[in-house]
């Protein structure tokens, strides 16, 4: 029995960052999981800026200030974080 490989895993990088530019948070999440490749993609800085970085949220997140602890962090991490931060005291 031959093996035939995955269509998806051969989709390039770029294509699937077009597709991926047009998911929200909780889709980009779930596409995290499907396969390594897709998290790597789907866990991309470009995709998550926009949900990181907009007017209702601090715009500091990231910066070198001494009380953020999110330098170097993937916008990913910050914005799942701040999102459970919400909820919390919500």
């Amino acid at each position: 029995m031959e093996i035939t490989p995955d269509p998806f895993l051969q989709v390039p990088k770029e294509i699937l960052l077009t597709i991926y530019d047009y998911l929200l948070p909780n889709d980009l999440s779930r596409a995290c999981v499907v396969c390594r490749k897709w998290n790597l993609v789907a866990g991309a800085d470009e995709l998550w800026r926009k949900f990181v970085y907009t007017k209702k949220i601090n715009k500091n997140i990231g910066s070198n200030s001494k009380n953020n602890n999110t330098e170097n962090k993937p916008l990913k991490w910050i914005y799942v974080v701040r999102k459970i931060l919400i909820l919390r005291h919500s």
